[in-house]
């Protein structure tokens, strides 16, 4: 008689960010014009480093303290590109089977990042050509999933790209209740 063995692999849906992120390290920056980014960095099995950035909007006079940011993350090669998020490569795949566990990583950090009650958040799916909407797709599906109630979650056009814009509903009430945290402190 033959013994059968079978191996159970844990269930991977899109969305549910269910697969152990990686370990992320925590930076904190100031632009040229004052606006604050924060980095999340990590490193793959691979030896692939990511950034994930939130990138905020620079202060005005009408609005000095904005509390929008922008959400992208990519690749990078040296330390030194950490300094300006415009060297990240945000376009490639990588196609090496990790896109679960990057997205856990991702859906992590935004729940770390969530500390400093923004207003809103834009993500701008990178795609390989104007009909590639692959990325927007998967997003959305962890968005969808993960996100509280608290976040109206829209899309709208910027120039010729969709994006993704995560508004929190409770903004006004943050700031009526806690005023100093319209900061932008971890």
């Amino acid at each position: 008689m033959k013994k059968i063995v079978r191996e159970f692999l844990p269930l991977f849906e899109i969305g549910e960010a269910n697969v152990k992120p990686y370990d992320t390290e925590f930076i904190k920056k100031k632009n040229s014009v004052g606006a604050s980014y924060y980095i999340y960095k990590f490193k793959t099995e691979d030896g692939d480093n990511y950034a994930i950035n939130f990138m905020g909007i620079a202060p005005t006079r009408g609005n000095p303290n904005p509390n929008i940011f922008v959400l992208n993350f990519g690749r990078y090669k040296e330390e030194s590109d950490l300094l300006d998020p415009r060297n990240l490569d945000f376009f490639e795949i990588t196609s090496k089977g990790q896109m679960y566990k990057i997205m856990s990583t991702v859906a992590k950090t935004f729940k770390d990042f969530e500390k400093i009650k923004f207003k809103k958040i834009i993500i701008s799916p990178s795609k390989n050509n104007k009909e590639d909407i692959r990325r927007y797709k998967l997003y959305m599906q962890y968005i969808k999933k993960l996100l509280p109630d608290y976040y109206d979650i829209s899309l709208t056009k910027d120039k010729d790209d969709e994006v993704i814009v995560i508004q929190n509903k409770n903004w006004q009430k943050v700031i009526e209740i806690f005023p100093s945290t319209t900061n932008t402190d971890i």
